[in-house]
């Protein structure tokens, strides 16, 4: 009896912890300065849920059919510049708007497959979860490992997927509060030169 306790008091906590990290998640966008300020923050609390090395944040411009990084850290590759969509597995998340847990194996299969082609140095694990609002896929979140394959499992990909939606709305409010104050700005800018 005292074992199944202790793994209630476990679930208890961690349960609590998503709470609080998805609640700092949410405050972020009122306190963050500005949109670097605003994705390192968000860093800072999924490290707090699960361990990270490399993440980054991939956002999709339908406009363009551009995907940028506007957040990268990653051990082995230097930030990325922005790039029309190309057959990598971020871009397979943006295509299938479904969270993905690619390990060595799954990685070859989909390239096999014609999926996907290798892009970057292989990791032995990768998780990637779109980042939606309203149902349309806005970007993706991914974190890596390159060395350990049990870095994430299924337990991980429910936390992410669980912040991934909070994470879209607060990039989205940061994203348009900064629209809104450019305008503002370029406004004053214009009445000025009258």
């Amino acid at each position: 009896i005292s074992i199944y306790f202790l793994q209630l008091t476990l679930k208890r906590k961690r349960s609590e912890k998503i709470r609080q990290a998805l609640f700092e998640i949410s405050e972020i966008a009122y306190t963050a300065s500005d949109m670097s300020s605003l994705y390192k923050s968000i860093h800072e609390e999924v490290t707090s849920l699960m361990p990270v090395k490399n993440i980054y944040i991939a956002l999709y411009d339908e406009k363009t059919e551009m995907i940028s990084f506007p957040y990268f850290v990653d051990e082995y590759e230097p930030p990325q510049m922005p790039k029309k969509l190309v057959k990598g597995i971020t871009e397979y998340i943006l295509r299938k708007g479904e969270a993905e847990l690619i390990d060595a194996q799954k990685d070859l299969e989909l390239r096999k497959a014609g999926e996907v082609e290798l892009i970057g140095a292989p990791a032995a694990i990768w998780l990637g979860v779109p980042l939606k609002l309203q149902g349309k896929t806005i970007g993706v979140i991914v974190v890596q490992d390159y060395e350990d394959e049990k870095a994430y499992g299924d337990e991980e990909m429910q936390i992410l997927t669980f912040v991934s939606e909070q994470i879209a709305q607060v990039i989205e409010r940061k994203r348009s509060s900064e629209a809104v104050k450019k305008y503002a700005e370029e406004l004053r800018q214009l009445n000025a030169t009258k």
